[in-house]
């Protein structure tokens, strides 16, 4: 992954749309979403996690967090270099989305009304196979941390329209080359991820011949679909007791609750039949994929 921490200024293409969605416990959301392209209306830089906006003591905490961590540089402050910090503020220029935002923010009373904070960046180059998608939502109530990314930064030497900076989280752990499953993979087959990661990205594990298992930390709360698709010699999928979201039994990967069969690794497969336990109701899309003996 390729966190960036300078920049450049280039005729960049690309784009960077950026939501922020306060989730109200009675089903309203408070929402800002705006699309930015460097050299006509600046660049956007949003440098404070939900979770960190969460933990503010009041509203107006929350606000001056916002404020003072939506960073904007326009086209010509581009050419100096300079960052203006005026977005979200109403008391100097800032667009009227996120004027708008802003005053909708302060008719909330306490932190008590949110549920639920999620922020978004969307990067899209001029090729559409250039695509770099990130949300991060914080759920108040759950103190739990949901991340989904997908495709990888592409835009590497330039200004882009914007980028989403949050020290309290590892993009690492969480794209689709990330996981970086080659370094966790050992020369035996084993994989063992780090407690920290949150979720396991779509086809994350995608055609690793070299799998033979992997263990998967408490810590993680969603498992793309596919995740494991086409790891014929995967022999076992481990879960870590502490987990509240998934589990393991003889190898095979469940629900918490056992009742949907999620993965059965194709390298476990030595027989023509095998009994699903009486609690499943529900087989995962391609749970059975490249079980190749089974009739």
């Amino acid at each position: 992954m390729k966190i960036r921490t300078d920049f450049v200024t280039n005729s960049s293409s690309s784009s960077f749309t950026v939501a922020i969605n306060i989730n109200l416990k009675n089903g309203k959301t408070i929402a800002y979403k705006d699309t930015y392209c460097d050299m006509s209306n600046g660049e956007i830089f949003v440098s404070v996690s939900p979770k960190e906006l969460a933990e503010a003591k009041n509203i107006e905490e929350m606000i001056s967090l916002l404020k003072d961590n939506v960073v904007n540089r326009d086209p010509q402050s581009l050419e100096k270099g300079d960052y203006m910090r005026y977005y979200l503020d109403s008391k100097r220029r800032g667009s009227k989305k996120g004027k708008k935002f802003i005053e909708r923010l302060s008719t909330l009373k306490s932190m008590d009304e949110i549920k639920s904070i999620t922020i978004v960046g969307d990067e899209q180059g001029m090729d559409l196979d250039d695509n770099y998608y990130r949300s991060v939502t914080y759920d108040l109530e759950s103190e739990e941390t949901l991340v989904e990314v997908k495709g990888e930064d592409f835009e590497k030497d330039g200004s882009s329209g914007g980028d989403l900076w949050f020290g309290d989280l590892n993009w690492d752990d969480y794209s689709d080359e990330s996981i970086n499953v080659k370094k966790y993979i050992d020369q035996n087959g084993n994989c063992v991820l780090p407690d920290g990661i949150k979720a396991i990205a779509e086809n994350a594990f995608e055609g690793r011949y070299n799998l033979k298992s992997i263990t998967i930390p408490g810590s993680v709360t969603e498992i793309e679909d596919n995740a494991f698709y086409y790891c014929p010699y995967l022999e076992c999928i481990d879960v870590d007791e502490s987990n509240s979201r998934y589990k393991s039994k003889d190898g095979v990967l469940f629900d918490f609750d056992e009742r949907t069969l999620i993965k059965y690794p194709a390298g476990k497969i030595s027989k023509k039949h095998i009994t699903i336990p009486d609690s499943v109701t529900e087989i995962g899309d391609h749970a059975f994929s490249y079980c190749s003996s089974l009739t």
